[in-house]
């Protein structure tokens, strides 16, 4: 994501309207598995700090963006990077009992 999110774009005409979104959505899904399944092993409280760290994760991307070529910082972006933190710790709740 790190990656992605360093690559300079080429402002095209969308032509789904806010489909950008959706991919911050998705693409962030996960991120807070990855930190739970990282951290569970050491710490007891994993999951707050699992989620703690995948909202810096994602406001540092954000502030990283800023810094990039034709790339550019975005309130709402982050919003849904958040969003997709909090379906993936809903995942994980939901999928971890089962």
């Amino acid at each position: 994501m790190f990656y992605l999110s360093s690559v300079p774009i080429t402002p095209v005409e969308n032509p789904i309207p806010f489909i950008d979104k959706l991919f911050h959505f998705l693409l962030y899904i996960p991120v807070p598995i990855l930190f739970f399944r990282f951290l569970r092993t050491w710490i007891s409280d994993f999951i707050f700090i699992g989620i703690v760290l995948a909202v810096l994760y994602a406001v540092s991307d954000e502030v990283h963006q800023y810094f990039v070529p034709t790339r550019m910082m975005s309130f709402w972006d982050g919003v849904f990077d958040c969003l997709g933190i909090i379906a993936g710790v809903l995942l994980y709740r939901v999928f971890k009992e089962v």
